[in-house]
């Protein structure tokens, strides 16, 4: 830091610190920061009142210049990343995939792991104080939800505080569907986000949560940085907006595929039964007299799936 101010020679003193003078018109003081303290007395004397004032000033700043720290609370970034870990009873969970909120223009997005092909978008949007749920099918049909801050469950503030990444937190607690669970949130920075959308998304930037005092969602990093746009940007279609029943069936739907196999199919016994030659798919084979029924079916290739089946039946009249 160097510190100058243009004093008006009056008395012819002795040279000032740091420049040669210039008597026709007046003389420029430069200092440095223990420049300006160690300036003696003798040089002071040849300053009036005025500027012994603007001397004082400098050596003020100066110091005040040598001693500040930055500090957290100063950083006025409006945008970055917030890395989440989890534990559940006090354990990392291994395999877990990352969560991170990327914040910008008072959007927040959720991302979960590190794969962008996602069929679900989650985002808080605070200009609007609503949530987007995005929901892409394979077939590309798209389904929002959008709800309101308001429809939420609301925090109370516990008067608790903790010190988490640097930030102070204050705790609060909701209750939602018989779960609790204990939020640590800071409002002393200029990012927002919750790693879950239904938990006080309003409330500010939570950096940990609890629920029923085992599994634990805790920020691991918190980078104040500059964001492209795209991670923030909701999709320019939203698709059909449904209200929250049909959109959780939709949710629950895409996970599975159905595939069905028989429709309609006859079950009896007789004695004239001709199966079709060779092995063919989707065909129907009849064995046992007609009591037993099976077809070929081909089931998705690629992935890790549990299969599920369900039967239905029904009578002419006869019971059995």
């Amino acid at each position: 830091m160097a510190a100058q101010v243009v004093v008006e020679d009056t008395n012819h003193g002795p040279p000032s610190v740091g420049e040669d003078t210039d008597r026709n018109r007046g003389d420029i003081l430069k200092y440095t920061p223990f420049e300006s303290i160690i300036l003696n007395l003798t040089t002071m004397k040849y300053l009036n009142k005025k500027h012994l004032f603007a001397f004082a000033f400098i050596i003020l700043s100066s110091i005040n210049g040598l001693f500040a720290q930055p500090t957290k609370k100063s950083i006025s970034v409006d945008e970055g990343v917030v890395t989440y870990s989890f534990r559940n009873n006090g354990k990392e969970i291994n395999g877990q995939s990352s969560l991170q909120i990327f914040y910008k223009n008072n959007v927040a997005h959720l991302v979960q792991g590190t794969s962008r092909e996602k069929h679900e978008e989650q985002y808080i949007n605070y200009y609007q104080q609503e949530t987007y749920q995005v929901l892409t099918l394979k077939d590309k049909r798209r389904y929002t939800l959008k709800t309101p801050f308001t429809s939420y469950e609301k925090a109370v503030l516990t008067g608790d505080t903790a010190t988490i990444l640097g930030y102070l937190c204050k705790k609060a607690k909701v209750f939602i569907r018989s779960n609790t669970i204990e939020i640590w949130f800071t409002n002393s920075i200029s990012l927002k986000g919750s790693p879950s959308l239904s938990i006080a998304p309003g409330i500010g930037l939570i950096l940990k949560t609890i629920r029923n005092g085992s599994f634990e969602t805790y920020a691991t990093k918190v980078q104040l940085k500059k964001v492209d746009d795209s991670e923030v940007a909701l999709p320019e279609n939203l698709g059909e907006v449904v209200d929250e029943a049909t959109y959780h069936r939709e949710e629950i739907d895409s996970r599975f595929a159905t595939i069905p196999v028989f429709s309609q199919q006859q079950i009896n016994f007789t004695d004239s039964i001709v199966n079709p030659a060779g092995n063919l798919e989707n065909i129907t084979y009849r064995y046992a007299g007609g009591t037993l029924v099976v077809k070929k079916i081909k089931l998705p290739e690629e992935g890790n799936y549990s299969v599920f089946a369900h039967l239905s039946q029904y009578s002419n009249g006869d019971a059995y």
